[in-house]
């Protein structure tokens, strides 16, 4: 085995035991039940596109609360995440919402082959803090436009308090936490176009649909914008998204 593929191994053996820790320390650790976090769900969903969507992705799934809703809005879901406790309440919560489309599976963005079959929709929000560097950021970019059907969306909100651009550092590339600003910029290198953006103050939610050539015209994406006063408040949560991020990433140094 290669020194680069030995080390990825041993990353991702570490975000599994990091994520199996935290899950174990409390449920909904991130605080997805709350106000606010239920209100993103609400303006990703009505994101989706009106058209019927046959197979979808959701990566980074956790304990399936945003699952739920969505397989009410597509025929078949693939649900991911890299915690099996995660999947093991996930699952118990889709045997309640009686969410028979959804099939869960363990798996690891930067590691694992995506499955074979291509999507009319992949959601990826809250987890690409944890890739690790930009080359792998871009490698995973990459991999996700792949998967998409061709017109297929990709749907993805993290959160905007750290503001790096590739485009505003030099240092960048040695960055190893990545905000919503970085993650959508190197998103929009790949064939995939900005169609949506909503913007709050905490967070940033980018809607992008794969081209089907590289000669299509470029449309500039609708941008909404939420102020403070417009949304719920953000409870902390037991742990910080860009803490761990930082831990983790900072482990493979």
């Amino acid at each position: 085995m290669e020194i680069k593929q030995l080390q990825r191994y041993f990353n991702s053996a570490w975000l599994k035991f990091s994520f199996d820790t935290l899950f174990r320390l409390a449920r909904d650790p991130w605080q997805y039940v709350s106000a606010y976090e239920q209100w993103k769900y609400e303006q990703e969903l009505q994101l989706l596109p009106s058209t019927s969507i046959f197979q979808a992705l959701e990566l980074g799934c956790a304990e399936g609360i945003f699952t739920v809703q969505l397989a009410a809005r597509v025929q078949k879901l693939v649900a991911a995440d890299i915690s099996p406790i995660a999947l093991m309440r996930a699952n118990q919560r889709c045997v309640l919402h009686q969410c028979e489309n959804v099939k869960l599976i363990q798996f690891d963005i930067t590691q694992d082959e995506l499955p074979s079959e291509r999507f009319d929709l992949i959601i990826c929000s809250e987890i690409l803090y944890y890739v690790g560097n930009q080359t792998i950021l871009q490698e995973v970019a990459q991999k996700l436009a792949q998967a998409l059907k061709p017109n297929g969306y990709l749907l993805t909100s993290n959160d905007y308090r750290v503001k790096t651009s590739p485009h505003k550092s030099e240092n960048f590339s040695n960055s190893r936490v990545f905000g919503a600003e970085a993650i959508g910029a190197t998103l929009s290198q790949t064939k995939l176009q900005l169609v949506k953006v909503i913007r709050t103050p905490f967070h940033c939610t980018h809607l992008f649909q794969r081209s089907l050539s590289s000669s299509e015209s470029v449309v500039l994406p609708e941008i909404v914008s939420f102020s403070q006063a417009e949304i719920p408040q953000p409870q902390k949560g037991l742990f910080d998204w860009f803490s761990i991020a930082a831990i983790a990433n900072g482990w493979r140094r």
